[in-house]
C-alpha cells in the first residue's frame, strides 16, 4: 500500500499538531509532511496557502485536502459527508477561516499584537 502525502505549513502549530494527529491516526496511510521538508514537490512547496493531499494520481487542496486525509483515520469514514456539495462549500469556508486564523501570516499578526501590547504607554 502506497502512503498519501499530506502537505502542511510547518510554521502554524495548529497545522503542525492536526497532521501529526492524522499521521498517528492512520495506521500508516498517511505521511505527514511540512511545506519546507525537501522530500515534498516543489509545485506543492510553493503553494503555502493551502493544504495538499496527493493520493497515487489525485492531489486534493484545501479543506477537501483535509477531509481526504480524515477518511484515512479510524472512524473517519464519516468525514466523506464533508465531500457533499452544499456541506463542501461550508468545509472550505471554515478552512479558509482556519487558515487565516492559524497561516504564516497570523503568526505574524499576533507576534506584532503581543509587542504592542508590551509597549508601556506614553506619559
Amino acid at each position: 500500500m502506497t502512503k498519501a502525502l499530506l502537505v502542511f505549513d510547518g510554521e502554524c502549530r495548529f497545522c503542525t499538531s492536526t497532521a501529526r494527529w492524522i499521521e498517528l491516526r492512520s495506521g500508516g496511510a498517511i505521511e505527514a509532511r511540512a511545506f519546507d521538508d525537501a522530500s515534498v514537490p516543489t509545485e506543492l512547496a510553493a503553494d503555502r496557502r493551502r493544504a495538499h493531499l496527493v493520493g497515487g494520481t489525485t492531489v486534493r487542496h484545501g479543506g477537501a485536502a483535509v477531509t481526504g486525509a480524515l477518511r484515512h483515520v479510524r472512524g473517519g469514514r464519516v468525514a466523506a459527508v464533508l465531500d457533499l456539495p452544499g456541506v463542501a462549500r461550508l468545509r472550505d469556508a471554515v478552512y479558509r477561516l482556519v487558515a487565516r486564523r492559524h497561516g504564516p501570516h497570523a503568526a505574524r499578526e499576533d507576534a506584532s499584537e503581543a509587542g504592542a501590547r508590551r509597549v508601556a504607554p506614553p506619559r
